[in-house]
């Protein structure tokens, strides 16, 4: 990771962009996605390096089949679910999609 955090989560949240792209990942967090669709919904041209670097961090689960990547936010991780949940208290990502 180029950019240097004192902790995992100024890494992860540490730029609008990031946060665009974990919005995404977390309103669909039932589901793996593209780079493209992740692009496409955010708003950004290239999500690539924010997607990467929290796959390194472990928030997000990579799913390879014939070459293709897709990616899911880890729900599993205690800092996504905790994040998932404040984003849901302060009105960030809807706790409706995707039955949750």
């Amino acid at each position: 990771m180029p950019w240097k955090g004192t902790h995992e989560i100024e890494i992860a949240l540490r730029s609008p962009a990031c946060l665009k792209v974990l919005k995404v990942l977390l309103q669909n967090r039932n589901r793996y996605l593209s780079k493209y669709y992740i692009a496409k919904e955010s708003g950004l041209y290239n999500p690539s390096r924010m997607v990467e670097n929290l796959v390194k961090l472990g928030w997000v689960e990579v799913q390879e089949i014939g070459g293709v990547k897709r990616y899911r936010a880890d729900m599993k991780n205690p800092n996504v679910r905790a994040t998932y949940e404040f984003f849901v208290k302060v009105g960030y990502v809807n706790s409706i999609l995707n039955n949750q």
